[in-house]
């Protein structure tokens, strides 16, 4: 009887760690846009590309990424700064 009861245990921990792992998506009603600010500046100096989120939902953004593709010859990434 103790076998069939750790059987049980171990199964139902097994179970529980396996339903953690599997990614869960929710999604809020209407559509959230990316915008991507366009700049230009001189050899040498810095430029600031503002990356603006609209549509946000009331509650917020729990976490997302997205990639944002440029030219290594033509732009040299320093610094990515969170915003507000």
């Amino acid at each position: 009887m103790k076998k069939v009861i750790s059987m049980i245990v171990v199964v139902a921990m097994l179970t529980t760690i396996f339903a953690a792992m599997i990614p869960q998506s929710i999604s809020a009603a209407g559509t959230m846009t990316v915008e991507i600010g366009k700049v230009t500046g001189a050899v040498g100096t810095t430029v600031q590309i503002p990356v603006t989120l609209s549509g946000v939902p009331s509650k917020g953004i729990a976490n997302g990424d997205f990639v944002l593709g440029y030219d290594p010859k033509v732009l040299d990434v320093t610094t990515v700064t969170a915003g507000i």
